[in-house]
């Protein structure tokens, strides 16, 4: 999935970065993160992803799909969108494939919920 279907299907808008990446799966757990992935910072009522986004990019996230802005991000494409927290039925679990053809993707994916530690 590029960035250009990602900014459609969520309407979105690139804050920064490249602007021709191509997405190999989505995460909402930064640890899981692998390179090429993107990382969607959802904002819960426990945790919020936008903390982890530096983990992510760590980890090799090629975009972030966040509410607010991340500072220092160099590389990613950061897609900015008004709500992380909003669900659809087309959500894909953390480290789904992305198929290049699907030109849908959900403004949200559910997020898993994290062991107390």
């Amino acid at each position: 999935m590029s960035v250009k279907d990602v900014v459609n299907a969520t309407r979105g808008r690139l804050l920064s970065g490249p602007h021709d990446v191509t997405f190999t799966q989505l995460f909402v757990d930064s640890r899981e993160v692998k390179p090429g992935g993107l990382f969607v910072a959802l904002r819960g009522e426990q945790h919020d992803g936008h903390v982890f986004i530096p983990q992510a990019i760590e980890r090799g996230a090629a975009g972030i799909l966040c509410e607010r802005p991340p500072q220092g991000v160099e590389g990613a494409a950061v897609i900015q969108v008004e709500d992380t927290g909003r669900r659809s039925s087309t959500s894909r679990p953390t480290g789904s494939p992305v198929s290049p053809t699907r030109s849908s993707l959900s403004p949200a994916v559910p997020a898993r919920r994290r062991p107390k530690t």
